[in-house]
């Protein structure tokens, strides 16, 4: 796994190599790269080539990067070389890609942004803070997330969940009569005016019906408490028809998720999902899914078997499963 960072003090830009195994996950080596002045496709190629060399092509399986387009090139060109190894892109990384995406998007910016001016007039003064408490039963509107950008997300879900109080507070006698209740306009005036609107609350709940499936994804992919390669294709297809079935603008949003799901999947993620026990019986299987999986499972036994024969025999045997399913 190829993790790299930049020092926002001196620019020093290094990159983290570890190795994750059934034992669990070991720092290789890092390598500091702030001299390198053209880090591109050739650049990165050389330097994941130089450690898999290091510990030996037979140990490693997928070698994971983030999802810099120079990155992508040198994976692809190192799977040409090494034709028993498989890059992939970080799933989480593209995961908050993807929420990035979507908040890009000037109707969700918007909500966002009006989300983020409640939240900031709250939380700069202390006496709101006291007030919203006081309306909420104790409950806060801000707390940290996985990501940056699920960040933003997650606010908004607690915006939501506490609309009551938050409308109480503002329609209170004590906000009222506070020096922020007599502004005509100002940070207090707009959070009044958006949480005692009807507008936000509406773009606010179908936003997350948008996010929310997404987010359940991201959690599964950063959490340290099992191997997920067996479990992210169906996550991401039931995150889609969630969304599909639940959002009335499903088409809106489909690209994005489709464009950053394209880029990170790969022939493993197909194989995970066909061999996963999980999904093999008592499930429902859609013939799209089951046709992709099939041949991304037959993809990844050619490129990991050696042996001709023993392709043919797991082949079959692969066929055999689809067709009983």
């Amino acid at each position: 796994m190829c993790d790299g960072w930049t020092n926002s003090l001196n620019q020093m830009h290094i990159i983290n190599f570890l190795v994750y195994c059934s034992k669990g996950t070991i720092f290789w080596k890092s390598v500091d790269v702030s001299s390198v002045r053209s880090r591109d496709a050739e650049f990165y190629y050389r330097l994941l080539d130089s450690v898999v060399e290091e510990i030996g092509e037979n140990y490693i399986v997928q070698i994971v990067t983030d999802n810099e387009a120079a990155m992508k090139a040198a994976g692809k060109k190192l799977m040409l070389k090494r034709q028993h190894l498989y890059w992939t892109s970080c799933a989480a990384h593209c995961l908050d890609l993807c929420l990035e995406d979507i908040g890009k998007k000037p109707s969700v910016a918007k909500v966002l942004d009006e989300a983020k001016k409640v939240t900031c007039f709250i939380y700069n003064h202390i006496w709101t803070v006291d007030l919203m408490k006081k309306y909420t039963q104790g409950k806060q509107i801000l707390r940290p997330a996985l990501t940056r950008f699920a960040t933003h997300f997650i606010q908004l879900e607690e915006i939501t969940r506490q609309k009551q109080g938050l409308r109480e507070m503002f329609n209170s006698k004590e906000f009222k009569e506070s020096k922020w209740g007599k502004q005509k306009s100002g940070p207090a005036y707009e959070a009044k005016k958006i949480v005692l609107g009807k507008d936000f609350w509406k773009k606010a709940n179908d936003l997350i019906k948008v996010y929310e499936p997404l987010v359940r994804v991201l959690r599964l992919v950063d959490s340290d408490e099992k191997p997920t390669m067996g479990f992210i294709y169906e996550a991401v297809d039931r995150a889609k028809r969630a969304i599909q079935q639940n959002c009335r603008y499903f088409t809106e949003y489909e690209k994005i998720i489709d464009n950053r799901w394209n880029f990170m999947h790969s022939d493993l993620h197909s194989a995970g999902y066909f061999l996963n026990p999980q999904f093999q019986f008592g499930v429902e299987h859609y013939e799209n899914v089951l046709i992709e999986t099939l041949e991304g499972t037959r993809s990844v036994i050619e490129r990991l078997e050696p042996s001709m024969n023993t392709q043919v025999r797991m082949v079959n045997q692969v066929r055999f499963n689809y067709y009983y399913l």
